[in-house]
């Protein structure tokens, strides 16, 4: 609960409140739960460093170039009023609300903005520098022309965005992050730094990693072995059934090899039917460098896409890396046997052809 002292020195009036913080700046005053509104309140360029005010609700007040440098804002509430220009440098703001309102230029370098709600707000050439947006809804939010340089969106959802013009230079996404944003046409995607985005360890495993799987045809070459087999292990027991040839010793063994060729092909099936039916259409037809460079597209449209369906990914990848690694042992099989035919006769043949040559020099 806030202390009813520091209230009292707030409800004096903005000149009154910061004339008193300017004289004790080592204070930190406790407003913590405090309400204002709804009926408007002017406290533009009021000082609030380092206040205590989770909890507090702020509705339809003007907090223009506010100051709230080092201040805690855990579930703080802004509804409605402006924060425009307002500072919110190294803020504590974990489940803060911003809804309704104004927040143009606002500038939250190094704020902890997790699971913060952003609804219906105009943050236009805001700054959110090394922000953590870890968790946070942003949602009908315009972030047009802002700083979003090295900001974590890890697991951020970010719901009709307008990010035109925006810099996302060291930014961080994963496929916890979901992106339904847009851009206007005049969005450049050069200029934007979206090609230094950073990802996690894990997520470097993508749908645009994977890509290269449909660059070969392992789609129709696995289906055409997996059928072959199936065809092969029926007819071989439809022979041993009923006997149909008179000059075939039966039982007709299956080959042995046959079980791996089986299995591998099924893997290699799953894994590239995967990757046709859940790999979104647009990293199946371009590349990340195609999307922007050829056709001038923003780039976290690809990334968005990309990053999603994290199980799809996970099953493409570990069915075709198994799949490929039996067939590679299959036909690296059959390689080192040839080579050792080629070898053992080859060999012989030589040998014997330059004991002739030297026998008829001599």
């Amino acid at each position: 609960m806030a202390l009813a002292e520091h209230v009292e020195r707030l409800e004096m009036g903005l000149a009154a409140w910061n004339q008193w913080r300017a004289a004790n700046p080592e204070l930190k005053p406790d407003l913590s739960g405090l309400t204002l509104g709804p009926h408007e309140i002017i406290l533009q360029n009021a000082n609030f460093q380092g206040c205590d005010l989770s909890g507090a609700s702020f509705q339809n007040t003007q907090l223009s170039n506010a100051d709230f440098s080092r201040a805690d804002l855990r579930r703080a509430k802004f509804q409605g009023g402006s924060v425009k220009r307002a500072k919110f440098w190294n803020c504590d703001c974990t489940g803060m609300e911003l809804a309704g309102g104004l927040a143009v230029g606002a500038h939250f370098k190094e704020a902890r903005l997790t699971r913060a709600r952003l609804v219906n707000q105009n943050c236009t050439q805001a700054i959110l520098n090394t922000v953590d947006l870890t968790g946070a809804v942003l949602n009908n939010v315009s972030l047009t022309e802002s700083k979003l340089k090295d900001t974590n969106f890890s697991g951020a959802v970010l719901e009709w965005v307008n990010l035109t013009g925006a810099e996302f230079r060291g930014s961080k996404f994963s496929h916890r992050t979901k992106l339904r944003v847009r851009f206007d046409e005049n969005h450049s995607s050069f200029s934007d730094g979206s090609d230094e985005l950073v990802y996690s360890a894990s997520d470097r495993l993508n749908w645009g990693f994977l890509r290269a799987i449909g660059r070969f045809p392992l789609f129709a070459v696995s289906w055409s072995a997996l059928l072959a087999c199936l065809v092969t292990i029926n007819t071989i027991g439809l022979l041993n059934e009923r006997m149909l040839i008179d000059s075939i010793q039966y039982p007709v063994p299956v080959p042995h090899r046959m079980s791996f060729i089986l299995l591998g092909s099924l893997l290699l099936v799953v894994g590239t039917t995967i990757y046709r039916t859940r790999c979104p259409l647009r990293v199946q037809e371009f590349s990340e460098t195609r999307w922007v460079e050829e056709h001038g597209h923003p780039r976290l449209l690809y990334v968005s896409e990309k990053l999603s369906r994290r199980g799809s990914q996970w099953l493409t990848a570990l069915s075709t890396l198994l799949g490929g690694i039996l067939g590679l042992v299959l036909v690296g099989e059959r390689i080192w046997i040839s080579a050792g035919y080629v070898w053992r006769f080859g060999l012989e043949r030589t040998l014997r052809w330059v004991l002739d040559a030297v026998t008829a020099l001599l």
